[in-house]
């Protein structure tokens, strides 16, 4: 569906040199909620399994209660919740809303970061973003910024832990993609680039954040800034059902 809407609306544009209009406005808006949805709900899956150590793409999404593989129709983002009332199909035990929030919230932070850098031209670095058909690599970086922020955001939330599966895949995505799109030799530039130049202040900011991290890995290494946790501690949501069968363990061979 969300593939057979983008068709379309790609298909529909006007040539380059023509500006886009509202219909073509709105049509990627809802693309991009579309969009934003499902990858929430892919986000759901890292938040729960990454911490769990377990594997992103297998089982297929399941009830955490029962276990029962879920349908396709109970995976629809946003509103496959709603149309099962919040329980499970097959046991009938509750499901957390927070499925719905976190796939809502991630397709509203598409739609609206496309209205402020699209609509309204706004942006955090020069030159902003003009015109989607030519800025659309360096805005999905992006998103997919965000979303990685987001999903190590909710498990941080829970588990006082950001597991560096994410940063580090972060980093080289954005390594990969801006060596592909940046390029200096335009004269406006690409938007988010890069490239230092005296209309961007990516240098500057690139600059800083490297002295920080230089400093701040100096100070680990001298043992001036202590490991976070280094003895495990807090007892963290995560370890919870564990720690709860270890209980129930102990006073069943009556070690308590």
């Amino acid at each position: 569906m969300i593939a057979s809407l983008l068709y379309c609306s790609l298909a529909a544009l006007p040539a380059a040199q023509n500006p886009l209009t509202t219909a073509h406005h709105v049509i990627f808006i809802v693309f991009l909620f579309l969009l934003g949805a499902s990858i929430g709900s892919f986000l759901n899956v890292v938040v729960w399994r990454l911490p769990r150590g377990e594997s992103l793409s297998h089982p297929p999404s399941h009830c955490p209660n029962c276990n029962h593989k879920l349908a396709w129709k109970d995976n629809i983002p946003i509103f496959g919740w709603i149309f099962l009332g919040g329980k499970c199909r097959y046991c009938r035990n509750p499901i957390s809303p927070r499925y719905p929030i976190v796939e809502f919230i991630t397709a509203a932070l598409l739609v609206g970061y496309y209205v402020i850098f699209f609509l309204l031209h706004k942006g955090p670095c020069s030159p902003w973003f003009t015109d989607f058909r030519n800025d659309w690599p360096a805005f999905g970086l992006l998103m997919f910024m965000i979303c990685g922020l987001l999903a190590a955001s909710l498990i941080d939330a829970e588990t006082f832990t950001i597991p560096l599966q994410i940063p580090w895949f972060m980093a080289v995505v954005g390594i990969i993609v801006h060596t592909i799109i940046d390029d200096p030799r335009t004269l406006r530039g690409t938007p988010n680039s890069l490239n230092v130049s005296p209309n961007s202040i990516a240098g500057p900011l690139a600059l800083g954040g490297g002295i920080g991290l230089i400093i701040s890995i100096v100070l680990f290494l001298l043992g001036i800034i202590p490991q976070s946790f280094a003895e495990g501690e807090p007892a963290l949501e995560v370890d919870e059902d564990e720690y709860q069968k270890e209980v129930a363990r102990a006073k069943a061979a009556g070690e308590t």
